[in-house]
């Protein structure tokens, strides 16, 4: 395997580490807008609080990694969805405000506007990186230099098959909110039966909703996407399809027999799968150019030799200490959520 494939690797194990763990917490804020009362909703924001500012690290490792690893390929992607990460860092800084302080002043009027924030951000941005990571598939304006040729919101909706991204973005908010829901299923947290009740019907409807949109996702995708259509000749897609399936039956029947904990593995599973697809439709490509430009691949974009052998290495040390890390704040964490009746300092 060469440096260029390694690092590609890499950089998929990020992002689908990024939306496996930020996308449970993501999905909780969708359904936070389907809780009835207040104290609910602290109970939702609550079984996230130790975990959701963790979790986006691997955000910013990956962009790290990206900037290191391929270099023209992180300002081809940041030139042609400026507008789009913009907007998701608004979003995240959102999020965070609402978290903090969303219960700092007993008004109800204010509690409900920072409500509805949290949900409009934790919404608006998986739908962004869902129709992001479409528009890559689909392809972007690039020149003949590998350089963007459009405006600040063009690469999101990409000039032939603009309709794509939007439907894989809506995939990609009901996945998070399926990932959501079992999440707040686990056993250890401590949530009200009755509002754990509507949480498994919320688990339901999620789940019809996911696979309905696989289904148009994957069929117009073959259809009318010619990376997509040139992956599903590849036999690893094949098997990542199998995992795809297996995940969702999974998930079926480990909710059914009252396993959360199978069930959320499984959604991770879901994910990875997911993220494993749009890898094997992209591979060697990093950012594929609408017609007349020159795509971004894992060689014409790469740093030089002796910079992938020297970010290797670092990686060697430091990806198994975040690991070690993140097992250690999950161990330590887990089952630690207030009830109903408590109150922020």
């Amino acid at each position: 395997m060469s440096l260029e494939t390694l690092w590609f690797a890499l950089l998929g194990a990020m992002v689908s580490a990024y939306a496996a763990l930020d996308g449970f917490d993501f999905g909780v804020g969708i359904l936070s807008v389907f809780a009835r009362r207040p104290d609910e909703r602290r109970q939702l924001v609550q079984a996230i609080g130790p975990f959701w500012d963790g979790n986006e690290a691997w955000l910013v490792v990956f962009g790290g990694a990206l900037l290191a690893a391929f270099p023209e390929a992180y300002a081809t992607l940041f030139s042609g969805f400026y507008g789009a990460l913009i907007a998701v860092l608004v979003a995240l800084i959102v999020r965070a405000a609402a978290l903090v302080f969303g219960r700092r002043v007993g008004s109800r009027a204010w509690q409900a506007a920072w409500d509805a924030l949290f949900f409009a951000a934790s919404a608006l941005a998986p739908f962004l990186f869902g129709a992001a990571i479409a528009a890559v598939l689909v392809g972007i304006p690039l020149g003949p230099d590998g350089v963007y040729r459009g405006t600040a919101f063009g690469a999101v909706v990409p000039p032939r098959l603009g309709w794509y991204p939007p439907l894989v973005g809506a995939l990609t908010v009901a996945l998070f909110a399926l990932h959501g829901a079992l999440f707040l299923e686990l056993g250890g947290l401590e949530i009200d039966e009755p509002l754990r009740q509507r949480i498994a019907r919320w688990r339901r409807r999620a789940m019809i909703v996911v696979i309905a949109l696989e289904a148009v996702v994957a069929i117009a995708g073959v259809a009318a996407v010619p990376s997509v259509r040139a992956a599903s000749g590849r036999p690893a897609a094949w098997l990542l399809l199998a995992g795809t399936v297996a995940a969702v039956v999974a998930i079926a029947i480990w909710t059914g027999a009252r396993r959360p904990l199978h069930a959320f593995a499984s959604s991770m599973v879901l994910v990875f799968c997911q993220l494993g697809l749009v890898a094997i439709s992209l591979y060697p490509n990093l950012v594929i150019s609408s017609p007349g430009g020159e795509s971004l691949t894992i060689h014409n974009a790469s740093a030089s030799r002796m910079s992938l052998i020297v970010l290797t290495v670092m990686a060697a040390i430091g990806l198994p200490l975040a690991l070690v890390y993140f097992a250690i704040l999950y161990r330590t964490f887990r089952g630690r959520v207030g009830t109903a009746t408590d109150r922020p300092r």
